[in-house]
């Protein structure tokens, strides 16, 4: 049995003690040959080229992950992803600064690693490795999507033009997004990469903020897309910060134009993979857990699957009909799973016009840095109500001639308004085939920028009407407006989606003008809404928003009822019991099955005295994209762990893991909306579970929180369902057993605590937070 041992070169005394352990395994009887790469002869070759050729020729690999860097992540996700067996080892005397790391990464404490002091405990570890049987990755090729991105946090002129670019390519893709999921699992990405023919990582230069752990994480996708002879392609923003060792794998590109050349490239080799035969994925000797499949967490991720286990809900269903105008829920409830399904429901009719924007936030903010923010308010307001308009007009029109272009020759009924409507739309400076939505919503904002004239002073500055009109309209709009209405009385509908409206906004939290910013785009819409349907056209417009942005929305209304909403929450265990069936029936192939017979075939049915599935929707937060990642930690430990069923301990694993994302996700939610609050929950590292009100005011006084706002902080928690309160049963209850009811949740506990209740921490916080059980 032959090992190899990859460790970083700082410190030295790391590679002293490695040596070291070395030299006492080599006497060990059942390792025959343990090799670090400091022993490889690499003289004339390509150190990288050893390394991986090391691993290969291996039956395990043991990485050190002391200090945490680029090649012994990419060596890790290297050998996962050529099936050898890992030993993730950490010496803790050295390691100073490098836990809140490894939490914020994700990829360790779901891989799992052990610690040691010295070289006796060491070779222990290594001399305890018996079993080299390879990880089992029989995951069928996602043909319908089948490339994955790892996108950045923050959307520079760089990932723009990479998204826009993969878009144009007409691939579909699934991506790892951190404003999503702020930590990357390593179960998650081993299947994601496994599903992909491809795979693109964006490396960020070292000035970025979070580019340390981004680019951690890049390393150990690009590495398990190695090991697994994916199509890979990294680019990098410059010359920096890729090790020398494997800078020959890496697109360096120094500027955004030069990204079409490389994303045409990988491209062009996953068509190549799809062109290909199938594999045959033959699981006959694949347990039934290995044949389970939860599916994705987030909806963009599984677009292509989402028809076929997707349950309808009548939130759903009232979107669909149009009743609404607002689909409002928490981050992880469901929403983009209503926008997907919404749109290709109503894209499948070829005479309805369907507009899907998601502006993502980001491309607004040089809008409100360059030209809003030095406008009065009614100029603002006026400003960016007109701009929407503009928006929409513009995407209004290229959605219809995107939709008629092969066709308006054969239809004589549409044929002279499709001819009308293109030649409006180009004197108004336009091509339908132009980039995607960032890019001509970014081309819009820079006219706009360019064509406007700041003062030398500080004064406000107010525009007229016409000014506006001069400032937002490169042309006379009401002739491109009348050739989209001329359009579209000839056919069925017009439906307007928006999502990502509230994603991306200024890190420093939600202002004025963001509020302002939303509500423009509502009004805006409904105008034009009100409109088309004078002139005979049915039109219909969602608007997909965070619960939490919408309350705030709501305190900047006069006229709190004009919008009506619908709320994707989840209340009734018994529809998450649906959702799950449904995806274990699918990834079976089985008939319909309710869960209380699935479950037992797949899970021990109890957990620490209670209903094992009830145990991990009780910690989920009631919030299905929680759900699936507790199901998905769960189950991966165990196919890892050959267990023919998920364990109680699998069980408690996940929730171990999956505790330290869900206080890093809330702690982000908080800080999208109150900045002042970042970092908040760890006020509460190791409290007791159950705290009285004074202890929490305290714990949040101590954190450096003025007592003036103490008060406000712990609604938010309350609102976040960080805490709960207790009945005069002793039952607890949480913002979602109230119906997400704000008003009512919060008179309920000003009268439990005004009697003496005490709050309770959600335990789905627990872990990450070590709390103190009681």
């Amino acid at each position: 049995m032959k090992g190899f041992f990859a460790y970083p070169a700082r410190p030295p005394q790391i590679g002293a003690t490695i040596r070291s352990a070395i030299d006492e395994v080599k006497r060990f009887h059942a390792v025959t040959e343990l090799v670090g790469w400091e022993e490889l002869d690499i003289a004339g070759r390509f150190i990288s080229s050893e390394v991986l050729r090391g691993v290969d020729t291996s039956d395990f690999l043991i990485a050190d992950i002391t200090s945490l860097n680029f090649n012994v992540t990419y060596e890790v996700g290297y050998a996962i992803g050529r099936g050898k067996r890992l030993v993730i080892v950490r010496n803790i005397a050295y390691g100073k600064g490098e836990d809140e790391k490894i939490r914020r990464l994700g990829i360790y404490d779901t891989l799992g690693y052990k610690d040691y002091q010295n070289s006796i405990e060491l070779s222990g570890l290594i001399k305890s490795v018996r079993d080299v049987e390879p990880l089992r990755r029989e995951v069928p090729i996602d043909r319908n999507q089948p490339l994955y991105v790892t996108k950045t946090r923050f959307q520079s002129d760089y990932a723009i033009r990479v998204a826009a670019r993969i878009k144009k390519s007409g691939l579909g893709y699934r991506s790892f997004d951190p404003s999503e999921q702020p930590r990357l699992s390593a179960i998650d990405a081993i299947s994601q990469v496994a599903r992909s023919l491809g795979v693109l990582v964006h490396l960020l230069p070292s000035a970025v903020d979070d580019a340390e752990v981004h680019n951690l994480r890049c390393a150990f996708i690009a590495g398990l897309a190695a090991g697994m002879a994916k199509a890979c392609t990294l680019i990098q923003e410059g010359e920096d910060p890729i090790p020398l060792d494997y800078r020959d794998l890496v697109a360096v590109i120094h500027h955004p134009s030069k990204i079409d050349e490389v994303v045409a490239d990988l491209a062009g080799n996953i068509v190549s993979g799809l062109n290909e035969p199938g594999d045959s994925e033959d699981q006959a000797d694949a347990s039934l857990l290995e044949r389970v499949h939860f599916g994705a967490s987030s909806a963009e991720n599984e677009i292509s699957d989402l028809a076929d286990y997707y349950l309808a809900t009548d939130e759903f269903r009232r979107a669909l009909q149009g009743e609404v105008r607002l689909v409002v829920g928490r981050k992880g409830s469901g929403k983009s799973a209503v926008f997907f399904r919404v749109r290709d429901k109503v894209s499948s009719a070829r005479r309805n016009v369907v507009l899907d924007l998601k502006p993502d936030g980001y491309q607004l903010v040089k809008l409100k840095d360059r030209v809003l923010n030095v406008m009065d308010k009614g100029s603002q307001e006026h400003t960016i109500t007109a701009f929407w308009h503009c928006v929409l007009i513009l995407e209004i029109a290229r959605a219809a001639l995107q939709l008629d272009k092969s066709t308006h020759r054969l239809d004589d009924s549409i044929y002279k308004s499709y001819l009308q409507l293109e030649e409006k739309y180009k004197e108004y400076g336009y091509d339908a085939g132009q980039g995607d939505f960032a890019e001509r919503i970014s081309s819009l904002i820079y006219r706009i920028e360019q064509r406007f004239e700041r003062r030398n002073d500080d004064s406000e500055i107010s525009l007229s009407t016409p000014e506006v009109t001069a400032l937002i309209y490169d042309n006379d709009v009401q002739k491109l407006n009348a050739a989209v209405v001329s359009h579209l009385q000839k056919k069925d509908s017009l439906w307007i989606l928006f999502d990502n409206i509230d994603k991306g906004w200024n890190p420093t939290g939600i202002d004025a003008s963001d509020i302002l910013t939303l509500k423009a785009l509502l009004e805006s819409s409904r105008k034009l809404q009100r409109q088309l349907v004078a002139d005979d056209i049915d039109v219909r417009v969602l608007v997909f928003l965070r619960n939490d942005v919408y309350e705030i929305l709501l305190d900047h209304m006069s006229d709190r009822g004009k919008e009506q909403k619908v709320v994707v929450d989840w209340r009734d265990p018994e529809a998450l019991k649906q959702i799950i069936a449904l995806r274990i029936t699918t990834s079976l192939e089985e008939g319909s099955a309710s869960l209380d017979d699935l479950w037992p075939r797949i899970s021990v049915r109890h957990a620490h005295g209670e209903s094992s599935f009830q145990y991990l929707v009780d910690r989920s937060l009631m919030r299905p994209r929680y759900l699936l990642d507790l199901l998905k930690h769960a189950r991966g430990r165990a196919v890892t762990l050959h267990h023919e069923k998920i364990t109680e301990e699998d069980i408690d694993k996940a929730i171990e893991y999956f505790s330290s994302d869900v206080v890093q996700d809330t702690n982000l939610e908080l800080r999208d909306i109150y900045p002042a609050h970042d970092g908040l929950l760890y006020a509460f590292i190791e409290a007791p579970s159950v705290i009285s009100l004074e202890d929490a005011r305290l714990r949040i006084l101590m954190f450096g929180v003025e007592e003036s706002q103490i008060s406000q902080v712990i609604s938010l928690l309350f609102w976040y369902g960080f805490f709960g309160v207790r009945d005069e049963k002793h039952e607890v209850h949480y913002i979602y057993n109230k119906a997400y009811n704000k008003k009512l949740y919060e008179a309920y506990v000003k009268s439990r605590t005004e009697a003496g209740a005490p709050l309770v921490i959600h335990p789905a916080f627990w872990d990450g937070l070590t709390i103190e059980r009681l």
